[in-house]
């Protein structure tokens, strides 16, 4: 009977849109961007306070937007180490298709917002 939970099926089941060279299960890919996600949550969190506290501090937005960019970019070279030629690419493509993605759910968002609004007119006229 063959092992379906085999280390060396299992690696080759999940392929990585961008980085499938490396030998990395699905589990490490998601931890990676748990963990950049904590890092970005982390790094707003601390901007929100620090502009709370010191409101006549103005710390620039623009520089908490490029600390993760900087980050980002130095997680993906230690991580998964890809080749100088192709790491601004991945890199590019990956922000495209993320921002896609936030653009799409934000959209939805407010969909979805709208028609619990509408609902809730509706109920009140209901109730009147």
């Amino acid at each position: 009977m063959p092992n379906y939970f085999s280390e060396k099926k299992r690696k080759k089941e999940l392929p990585v849109l961008f980085f499938r060279r490396r030998e990395l299960f699905y589990a490490d890919h998601l931890v990676f961007a748990l963990h950049f996600h904590a890092f970005v949550f982390f790094l707003f969190t601390l901007y929100l306070i620090i502009t709370e506290i010191f409101p006549a501090y103005k710390i620039g937005i623009y520089f908490f937007l490029y600390i993760p960019l900087i980050y980002f970019v130095w997680a993906i070279w230690v991580v998964y180490r890809p080749k100088i030629k192709t790491l601004l690419f991945k890199i590019g493509a990956i922000f495209i298709f993320y921002g896609i993605t936030v653009i799409a759910s934000m959209v939805a968002l407010i969909f979805i917002l709208a028609g619990l609004g509408e609902m809730i007119d509706i109920m009140k006229e209901a109730v009147t």
